[in-house]
């Protein structure tokens, strides 16, 4: 009997009826994301990843779900990965397959279940949008740099690099001699989407995200055009605004030194709003929320007054709010900002994080997270209820008994309060002593939040039997400028004393095995 149920629990870890957290469970999670909102929001599709361990490997489908919850729906599956969808109208959705080896644009009708490819560009694509003109906006890679081969073509097998200028790689990745451009596309006489216009053409710079006007006039796009050197130090991204009529392609971001990024038009495409940090070459300045005006060029700051970054910025339907993310004390939360007023206020509470954010015709949701919760779709209403729409992850999570998180101000060797998080094992005892482990995060200017992770995860580590403690140290974002600040120039300072702080706190509660 215990080998039938140690096999049954390797196929199916899921099926055991209760066990901590393990590597194996932690894998086989569904992963739930990319929500879009059908037009007259009472539709939800998204993306859910699940990891077979037999075969080593993940699949990526699309389902529907109602916007009161329910019973989920598989819209497209089967050979290849599937994600990105967006809505063309209440009974279509396009999205990202890669049935055929790249990422092709498909779309499905969401009642009949027919599907049909809509592009054959070669080598696949990146982000898309259909525009309101039935016109195919994409981003896609272009070979804008000679290789060793392509210098030498009489040794085709010589595995070398020439490297001669700056930016040859990032982090663990090598310039791939390849930049990412805007294309824009009308379907061919075969009735598909291929090769489109290049709005970057003979440029060698990335282009990052981009957004299309209502009307399908207006390209916003961010790119950082800087080379060598230059490129490789600054973080001034700016945003630019190609005009598809004329061909025309303005910097409306021009004079910031640092990042201008994650541009969104209004409904009435009057506006443009995006995030922007002021500070040149600091990557985690602050990124306030800034509103543009086509009709008098004029720049407004809407969060001048907040401390913490905006992100995942969606206009209200009548374009008088915008809703985002910020954090606040080692959490992400929900906000929205009067536009002609600039008075912003809190609208979600709570020990999680919201991850992303989308609307559709007032129907407000995201992506939400905890310590103790893995990703799944909630829907928010405007005084702060939180509805869990899709339940992907309870099949195994119910069964996972849950640790317990702990809230600490712990006073720092200079006096200031700092939050630590305490995990404690799901099956803690206050009279037993635990050995605890300290997380000290680098980065180093990301909060220690509620986030759930497949790389660094609390739950499963406090399973282990062990107590985490995991500070808000000096130089993390959430809890105002200064302290997200006072990191820089000091990585070995204050914020190391901070860690001590906090391990010394920890190792004074009587649970605590302060010999471990």
């Amino acid at each position: 009997m215990y080998k039938f149920l140690s096999l049954l629990g390797f196929l199916f870890p899921w099926s055991l009826l209760s066990q901590n957290l393990t590597p194996e469970l932690l894998a086989t999670l569904p992963k739930v994301g990319d929500p879009a909102i059908s037009p007259d929001g009472k539709l939800v599709v998204y993306a859910l990843d699940q990891v077979n361990l037999a075969d080593n490997k993940g699949d990526k489908d699309l389902y529907l779900i109602s916007n009161l919850g329910g019973q989920t729906k598989k819209i497209a599956g089967g050979k290849g990965g599937q994600f990105a969808p967006k809505w063309i109208s209440n009974e279509e959705v396009a999205y990202l397959n890669t049935a055929e080896g790249t990422p092709q644009v498909w779309k499905t009708n969401v009642r009949s279940g027919l599907s049909e490819q809509v592009s054959k560009i070669d080598g696949g694509i990146g982000d898309f949008e259909i525009t309101s003109e039935g016109k195919l906006v994409y981003l896609a890679d272009v070979k804008t740099t000679k290789d060793v081969h392509d210098i030498y073509p009489d040794l085709p097998k010589v595995d070398a690099r020439i490297i001669d200028d700056l930016f040859y790689r990032h982090w663990d990745s090598w310039d791939d001699y390849n930049n990412t451009h805007v294309f824009i596309s009308e379907k061919d006489a075969s009735g598909f989407f291929t090769k489109g216009k290049d709005l970057m053409d003979k440029e060698t710079f990335d282009a990052e995200e981009f957004t299309v006007s209502p009307n399908g006039q207006k390209i916003a796009y961010t790119s950082k055009k800087l080379n060598g050197k230059a490129y490789a130090v600054s973080t001034n991204t700016d945003i630019y605004l190609f005009d598809v009529k004329t061909g025309k392609t303005d910097n409306l971001t021009n004079g910031n030194m640092g990042y201008d990024r994650n541009p969104v038009f209004s409904h009435d495409g009057k506006k443009l709003a995006y995030t922007s940090m002021a500070t040149a070459g600091f990557e985690s300045d602050k990124a306030t929320l800034i509103v543009y005006n086509f009709e008098d060029g004029t720049k407004t700051d809407l969060t001048e007054h907040s401390e913490e970054s905006v992100s995942n910025m969606n206009w209200s339907a009548k374009d008088d709010k915008i809703f985002y993310i910020s954090g606040t004390q080692a959490t992400y939360q929900v906000f929205e900002v009067n536009v002609a007023n600039e008075t912003s206020t809190q609208i979600t509470k709570g020990y999680h994080d919201y991850k992303s954010l989308v609307l559709g015709n007032n129907e407000l949701m995201g992506v939400r997270v905890s310590m103790t919760e893995p990703a799944e779709i909630y829907k928010i209403w405007p005084d702060g209820k939180e509805i869990k729409l899709t339940t992907e992850t309870d099949a195994i999570w119910t069964k996972i008994p849950k640790a317990k998180i702990e809230k600490h101000m712990v006073k720092t060797s200079d006096g200031k309060d700092m939050l630590v998080w305490m995990v404690l094992p799901p099956d803690f005892d206050p009279n037993k002593k635990y050995p605890a482990l300290l997380y000290c995060q680098g980065g180093p200017q990301s909060a220690v939040s509620q986030f759930f992770s497949t790389r660094w995860n609390f739950q499963m580590m406090a399973s282990k039997g062990y107590i985490v403690v995991a500070p808000n140290r000096r130089g993390l974002p959430t809890f105002g400028k200064e302290w997200n600040d006072e990191i820089s120039g000091d990585w070995g300072g204050q914020a190391i004393q901070d860690y001590l702080s906090a391990i010394d706190f920890a190792a004074k509660m009587p649970y605590v095995n302060k010999d471990k």
